[in-house]
């Protein structure tokens, strides 16, 4: 049985953390015995880890200056001596399952017979978030060569990646793996009814989400007179701000903040419209999770959504912009049978999502 170490910053509500929860409830436990090693002992997916995996932490920080002092240390220090200090046992294979921190931890491990692992959920060339932890992009493209594979989550990742930092080798693209059939029973757990037409989006609260723009838009669309609710599921560092910029616009009663939802599905399958307003992304999970339950999915371009679409196909694509979203929701907000139809291409789409070829490309990458 091989020991597998999984490490990520915490078990936040974002897309990553939910893929991880989902591979880590399907991976095999007759072939892997599985640490997930967090820096943060924090975040909402922490209850949803399954018994069988073992969950150790770094730190357990109490206040958001002491969770900067930290990632100061990880950007000044170097990767080996953090390493070193922090894991003890041995492993034979360590993932590195997040850019960033948990990545430059890996990519210090002192043990030359583990296979190492980077997974990278973003397209660098639009959003090089990781650069604030790392002295310089010569640093972070030494450690990445220090892995066996890196790992990208949608084609346009990878060719942002090997445009951001000039690497070639060694890389793979592997979707996320969905578990369709779940989604589509969590959906049904509970019917929500709507009195007038509803957008849904779900998300982290940040400013790479774009939800300042899909809240101006909301706002022109109902000055307009296309009446609607805009639900926003999900919690985030821009909440305040958001919430203000409602009262600012007078949308208070339309728009709805849920927070985050454990079942977001059945607030998704409710909805007329899926919206993703993105200003970057990498492979968007509730644009995946929006197709199988066949909704209608209007989205800026960006890397993955595009990919998830088929470049317009099963979506509309609209460019990435404030005006682009007016077009593109007002275009199906006021036509009954565009909506349809593209409800009707998501439910096509929902077979491209294959839990099983997908497990099976992770577990030959991890035996190889």
């Amino acid at each position: 049985m091989k020991k597998l170490l999984i490490a990520i910053d915490s078990l936040g509500g974002g897309g990553a953390e939910k893929v991880l929860i989902n591979l880590l409830n399907h991976l095999n436990t007759n072939k892997y015995s599985i640490t997930l090693l967090l820096l943060f002992n924090e975040g909402v997916y922490l209850k949803d880890v399954p018994p069988h995996v073992e969950v150790k932490y770094l730190f357990n920080p109490k206040s958001t200056w002491m969770r900067k002092i930290i990632y100061k240390i990880f950007k000044y220090f170097p990767a080996e001596k953090i390493y070193k200090k922090y894991i003890k046992e041995s492993y034979d294979v360590e993932i590195a399952f997040l850019e960033g921190c948990t990545t430059k931890l890996i990519s210090g491990s002192t043990n030359p017979r583990s296979k190492k692992v980077a997974w990278v959920h973003t397209d660098f060339s639009n959003h090089h978030w990781t650069v604030h932890y790392y002295k310089s992009n010569e640093e972070e493209q030494r450690q990445y060569k220090l892995f066996n594979d890196i790992v990208f989550v949608s084609n346009d990742a990878r060719k942002g990646f090997e445009t951001t930092l000039g690497l070639h080798e060694n890389l793979s693209v592997i979707y996320n793996p969905i578990d369709a059939q779940d989604i589509i029973a969590r959906a049904k757990e509970e019917t929500i009814v709507h009195d007038k037409l509803t957008v849904c989006s779900v998300g982290r609260l940040i400013p790479a989400k774009g939800y300042d723009r899909l809240l101006n838009v909301h706002s022109k669309l109902i000055k307009e007179g296309i009446e609607h609710d805009l639900l926003l599921i999900g919690e985030g560092e821009e909440r305040q701000a958001l919430a203000q910029q409602c009262q600012q616009l007078g949308v208070t009663t339309s728009v709805k903040f849920l927070g985050f939802q454990n079942n977001p599905y059945k607030y998704i399958a409710a909805a007329d419209l899926y919206v993703s307003s993105s200003r970057a992304e990498g492979l968007p999970l509730v644009v995946a999770e929006a197709l199988i339950l066949g909704k209608p999915v209007v989205s800026t371009r960006c890397s993955g959504p595009v990919e998830l679409l088929d470049n317009g196909n099963y979506g509309l694509i609209v460019e990435n912009s404030e005006e682009g979203l007016y077009n593109g929701m007002k275009q199906l907000l006021v036509n009954t049978e565009e909506r349809k139809r593209y409800g009707e291409l998501s439910l096509q789409r929902r077979s491209f999502f294959d839990i099983k070829q997908i497990l099976g490309q992770i577990e030959d990458l991890i035996d190889r």
